[in-house]
């Protein structure tokens, strides 16, 4: 109950927040059309300081980088520049606004070119979600992570710090619907990992309802040893001189066995039906 009414708390304050830094952004938009400058980064910073989309924010640092450029602040502008550089390294501005964009512009490049955000949004082998950022930039302040299985409406909240990995145990045998948010300290959405329209499909790491025989586990073993990946501890059937099994009595057939982490190998092995056939004639003698 704790968790929904968090979850609902969040989507209320974003939803208002988003309107305030929509009408925020409307605002500094119409000064920076009519050439008023400083009222534009006045707006453009307020809209920094309230909640919102991703695109919000970085309509909003171009904005501030392009006004402060226009006003010949050239060290704010490349600050305000190497945010958006930051959040999109494939930014751009018009060529044609002339050096007073291009040289800020070009020194944001330079100093942001190996400075990579990295968010990521995994599955951990015991089937735990993960999620973690790292952030040359300074900007980000927590990570949002949810979760749900298919089919359910809602999803469930986890939320965390960026200095450490956000895990939350789910079940190793569900298949999961996710999706990251990383956020500044108001709550603006700086990066994100799949989307509420279009979340992350993560496998289940664990299939169960089915045994697996033991062939198919000697099978498995022999393919990751052959591999490299690990030593033999068991025993492989051998073939006797015809090429038949002389442990086994089996055939190949289709199925799929989880192996470490989800990977399948789609193969079982079935006894085939035995055949209960008269004994052959012999006398060489016709009816």
């Amino acid at each position: 109950m704790r968790a929904i009414l968090l979850l609902l708390a969040l989507t209320a304050q974003t939803a208002w927040a988003g309107d305030a830094a929509s009408g925020s952004l409307e605002r500094a938009q119409a000064a920076f059309d009519a050439l008023s400058f400083d009222e534009a980064v006045t707006l453009y910073q307020l809209a920094l300081t309230s909640p919102g989309t991703r695109a919000q924010r970085l309509a909003a640092f171009k904005g501030l980088a392009l006004s402060r450029a226009f006003m010949g602040e050239g060290p704010e502008a490349t600050d305000a520049f190497m945010k958006l550089l930051a959040l999109d390294p494939e930014a751009t501005v018009d060529g044609k606004l002339g050096p007073r964009i291009s040289r800020p512009l070009d020194d944001a490049r330079r100093a942001t070119r190996k400075k990579k955000a990295a968010p990521s949004l995994t599955r951990a082998r015991n089937g735990a979600l993960q999620a973690s950022f790292t952030d040359p930039s300074g900007m980000a302040h927590a990570l949002r992570m949810r979760w749900r299985k298919p089919g359910d409406e809602a999803f469930q909240l986890a939320a965390g710090t960026v200095d450490k990995t956000l895990t939350v145990k789910t079940p190793p045998d569900a298949d999961l619907e996710a999706y990251l948010q990383v956020v500044d300290e108001w709550e603006g959405v700086l990066y994100e990992v799949g989307s509420e329209e279009d979340p992350r499909q993560l496998q289940a790491v664990v299939r169960t309802g089915t045994s697996v025989p033991k062939p198919v586990a000697d099978a498995v073993e022999d393919a990751r040893v052959k591999s490299g990946a690990v030593p033999r501890k068991t025993p492989v059937a051998t073939l006797d001189e015809d090429g038949a099994p002389t442990h086994w009595p089996w055939w190949l057939a289709g199925a799929a066995v989880v192996v470490g982490g989800g990977a399948a190998a789609a193969w079982y092995f079935t006894k085939p039906v035995e055949l209960n056939m008269p004994a052959a004639d012999r006398t060489g003698t016709l009816p």
